[in-house]
């Protein structure tokens, strides 16, 4: 998106100024904070036809408040979500922090499966439908279900995709949240785009050759450490419910 001639990139954050996490709660929520989320986009007149945005990752597991914030400073923002087989997305994000999990000598294994019983168990009424969406958002953004002695970096609760994208949509309105799968954006970018392109409100225009980012490289990690044949489709089973809502959510089955 930042590659389009419309988008105005923000003044500051990481990945080229794309993440600000100026939202994130422990920065920049609040009245008193104003001036510290202004100061890092750019000013855009009402009749100016540019948009600016952030891109920060964070904000979806952050803060129940977070959605809210934005809201009371940008009404009309559009909201895209990104996403992908949350089972792939814990292990390229374990990858990804490999050298914390070495660290802490937790193998993938570990991570995942002493962190699903509980969380089953915590979910378990709402998924069940004893417990309203509601609930089931109240608990998400509470952690009080995740256990970070087994898993530092929470990878299951990354995945749980339903509880963020259900809140967002109740706080935007669903016309204003768009759900793009992430292998989309790799076997379909034209295709894809335009349709982003379309939801934010700028013109059609061709993207130019996609440079990946956040790409998980590389890394040594010991055979025992690896993820196995078992707990990926331990994954796929334990992520299938919460799957479901999301696709009963967004109208569309994204095949997980």
């Amino acid at each position: 998106i930042s590659t389009h001639p419309q988008f105005l990139s923000p003044l500051c954050g990481s990945h080229g100024h794309k993440e600000t996490g100026l939202y994130m709660k422990k920065i920049g929520h609040g009245d008193d904070k104003l001036g510290t989320r202004i100061n890092g986009f750019p000013f855009i007149e009402e009749n100016e036809n540019f948009v600016t945005g952030d891109g920060s990752v964070e904000y979806m597991l952050d803060s129940e408040e977070t959605p809210e914030q934005i809201k009371r400073d940008s009404p009309q923002a559009k909201i895209v979500f990104a996403l992908r087989n949350p089972a792939e997305r814990a292990w390229s994000d374990y990858r990804f922090l490999f050298h914390n999990y070495k660290k802490w000598e937790i193998p993938f294994r570990d991570a995942i499966e002493k962190t699903m019983p509980e969380i089953t168990k915590c979910f378990s009424k709402h998924l069940n439908g004893i417990e309203n969406d509601d609930k089931g958002i109240e608990m998400f953004y509470q952690k009080s279900c995740i256990n970070t002695k087994s898993d530092p970096a929470v990878l299951i609760r990354k995945g749980l995709y339903f509880y963020p994208v259900l809140h967002w949509i109740n706080t935007f309105g669903k016309e204003n949240v768009f759900i793009v799968e992430s292998e989309d954006l790799k076997l379909r970018p034209q295709q894809t785009f335009q349709k982003i392109y379309k939801f934010i409100g700028l013109c059609p225009t061709k993207i130019v050759k996609l440079k990946e980012e956040n790409v998980t490289g590389k890394s040594e990690i010991p055979d025992n450490m690896k993820i196995d044949k078992g707990t990926y489709e331990k994954m796929q089973i334990f992520f299938e419910p919460y799957n479901k809502k999301l696709y009963e959510l967004i109208g569309r089955d994204l095949g997980w």
